[in-house]
């Protein structure tokens, strides 16, 4: 249905073709239908965690949090990849570069930016991580 649609909207008179549908992920969604959610419940998540919580402990947090009584708005079911893309997408370089014993970055590229970053650290990483809150 998704493909007919996306066909008839975009003027294609060749069903066959070869078009990507595109998608919206679900961070992007959530942000779309509820502007400042995912940023309230990852500032929450940070408050009540520490700064040096995982992304699984994060996600873990903003999900149970999401599905409070008092929470009004959806409740979430959010991966510890969504929560790390998330917050590399908008901006929370020094976030990353600051959860020491994240789970995610322990391989590769993020394992060598976390060194670089621990030997560049002036002691203020708290303070840089709250500026992106």
């Amino acid at each position: 249905r998704k493909r007919t649609k996306f066909l008839l909207e975009s003027g294609s008179s060749d069903p066959m073709s070869r078009t990507v549908v595109p998608r919206i992920s679900y961070t992007d969604k959530i942000e779309k239908d509820h502007p400042g959610y995912l940023h309230e419940l990852y500032r929450y998540a940070r408050r009540t965690k520490g700064v040096r919580a995982s992304f699984s402990d994060i996600a873990e947090c903003m999900n149970a949090k999401s599905g409070t009584l008092e929470e009004e708005r959806p409740t979430l079911s959010l991966h510890k990849l969504q929560v790390f893309r998330w917050v590399k997408a908008n901006g929370g370089s020094e976030a990353l570069a600051n959860s020491g014993g994240d789970d995610l970055v322990e391989s590769g590229k993020g394992k060598k930016a976390r060194d670089e970053a621990a030997e560049e650290d002036t002691g203020d990483g708290d303070a840089d991580v709250e500026a992106f809150l």
